[in-house]
């Protein structure tokens, strides 16, 4: 009986435990599945649709045109093709976000009432949300200690590599997959995107490949410089899944020597990604409200010319609208220029947050 994999922040092949997962199960026969949400899909600019169109299509060609494209609400797309497929279990990346968590008990749910299995394996962390507490159970509060104790507690090595297998598709067509590639094609047909870097996993990885080489020495003492190249660069393939953290994690283990600053630099700064999921995970509400009560009493305005002069770098604040630039034209901005924006953005402008 086939498997389904239902795809999300999970976009390669390598170090992929639930592709292996469903491998497993699938008796032979797997389909690999990626639904374009539209409550995803509009909430997003022109130049994250764009990544994830590219992403996208490095990722079929590494599955050598295997990829099943959906366009649709998740509930109904992934259950009608989990059916047309006669697919016995859907194997997804757990998600622990609070609308990921939500949409999934969701389709779960329909699926159980259909007679096919849920199987969630592995994360887009190294250490899953949840797992690190302290002594007493609870959740970390600041940073220091969790990255102590997530380095305490570990992870798993990179996953096996990616099974050869043919990978199967509906006998019948489905009208959301022309819809799907329509939308992914409109988003990379824009004639005013930024020059982004190529896409997919082979590129991370080529990019990872290259930021230890040349970048990793130096991370430690430049990783806080907007005006140089310091920074890996990452974080697009990392935003959708195109790289485990852990992949990261296994090379920066091996570093000693003169990179062993800079490795465990970068280290710190995964913790930091895997401490802000921790939290959300524990606190689903800080993701529209602020975390310390104490806050809620501050003062909002709405300066609506102020806030499209900041979106345009036209602020008169010169490192803020230096970021600003920089994002308007590549699409990307610098880990410490994005914190001096978005505090420029709250704390002097008074635009509430959320």
């Amino acid at each position: 009986m086939p498997a389904l994999l239902w795809l999300r922040r999970d976009l390669r092949r390598g170090d992929h435990p639930a592709l292996l997962a469903a491998s497993a199960a699938s008796g032979g026969e797997l389909a690999i599945l990626f639904v374009v949400d539209p409550a995803l899909w509009e909430s997003g600019g022109p130049v994250r649709r764009a990544w994830l169109a590219r992403t996208l299509a490095a990722l079929e060609e590494d599955l050598d045109g295997g990829l099943l494209l959906r366009h649709g609400d998740p509930r109904e797309v992934v259950p009608r093709t989990a059916e047309e497929l006669g697919a016995g279990t859907v194997h997804v990346t757990r998600e622990t976000t609070p609308a990921g968590a939500r949409r999934d008990a969701a389709v779960a749910r329909v699926l159980a009432e259909r007679g096919i299995g849920w199987v969630e394996t592995g994360t887009p962390y190294a250490v899953g949300p949840g797992l690190v507490r302290t002594r007493q159970g609870e959740p970390y509060q600041v940073f220091t200690p969790f990255a102590r104790a997530w380095r305490e507690h570990g992870w798993p090595a990179p996953a096996a590599g990616p099974p050869e297998l043919p990978l199967v598709r509906p006998a019948s067509a489905d009208r959301s997959a022309d819809r799907a590639r329509a939308v992914l094609a409109e988003a990379l047909g824009r004639d005013d995107l930024p020059t982004m870097p190529p896409a997919g996993e082979r590129a991370a990885l080529e990019r990872w490949a290259s930021f230890l080489d040349d970048g990793l020495e130096a991370y430690a003492d430049e990783r806080d410089r907007p005006d140089l190249p310091g920074t890996s660069g990452l974080s697009p393939y990392l935003k959708v899944g195109a790289v485990h953290p852990r992949t990261l994690l296994a090379d920066l283990a091996e570093a000693s020597g003169r990179l062993a600053a800079g490795a465990g630099a970068f280290t710190d700064e995964l913790a930091w990604r895997e401490f802000y999921a921790d939290v959300l995970h524990h606190h689903p509400r800080s993701a529209w409200e602020d975390l310390r009560a104490g806050l809620a009493t501050l003062r909002y305005d709405d300066p609506e010319d102020a806030v499209e002069a900041w979106k345009q770098g036209l602020t008169g604040f010169p490192v803020v609208d230096a970021g600003m630039r920089q994002l308007l034209a590549t699409g990307w901005m610098h880990n410490r220029v994005r914190m001096i924006t978005a505090s420029f953005l709250t704390k002097d402008l008074h635009v509430w947050w959320p």
